[in-house]
């Protein structure tokens, strides 16, 4: 069952009590930063923060690109990342990939990279660099064919580096969107 959304009454315990509009869940709060507690009757319901995080992500930047609107947001200073020179053309080979969900990732030199912008839809790309990397490496290996599979690995790459993290802590406000 889907849950539903979150209202925003907060109990003197710290957000515990708040239950979903037209539900009959009720959020309890955070264990070991890892899960979110929710009761719905007799039962516990417990959601991986992480995985909710990252399926939410993936699905809204899929959206995107398949109605071609990917808002992009630009990088105060652009991350660069540089390389190893027999990895430059791989890199330069996904460039317009990235580019079509949202990334605008420029050549700066013979093995260097500067990411300029990412997609809106994404939070604070905390660990860019380590997307990158990763989106590299599934590249480098046997890379997908059909543009829909490309755009599927660098999605799923995307939300696990942008999504909630085990170890952070959430408000019931921060639960309440990841929710809605």
């Amino acid at each position: 069952t889907p849950l539903a959304p979150l209202t925003h009454t907060l109990s003197p315990q710290g957000g515990r009590g708040d239950s979903f509009e037209g539900s009959s869940y009720r959020y309890l709060g955070q264990f070991q930063k890892l899960y979110l507690l929710f009761e719905q009757g007799d039962d516990l319901v417990l959601v991986d923060q992480h995985a909710a995080a990252e399926r939410v992500l993936y699905e809204r930047l899929l959206a995107e690109v398949s109605r071609l609107q990917v808002a992009r947001q630009a990088l105060l200073t652009p991350l660069l990342w540089d390389v190893a020179p027999d990895q430059a053309d791989t890199v330069r080979s996904f460039l317009p990939d990235l580019e079509s969900m949202g990334f605008i990732l420029e050549p700066f030199g013979p093995n260097s990279f500067a990411l300029k912008e990412w997609p809106a839809v994404l939070p604070e790309m905390r660990l860019a660099k380590r997307f990158l990397e990763e989106v590299l490496e599934d590249f480098q290996g046997d890379r997908p064919t059909s543009r829909t599979d490309v755009q599927h690995q660098i999605a799923s790459r995307a939300a696990c580096r942008a999504a909630v993290m085990a170890n952070d802590h959430m408000e019931p406000q921060e639960v309440a969107r990841l929710m809605e």
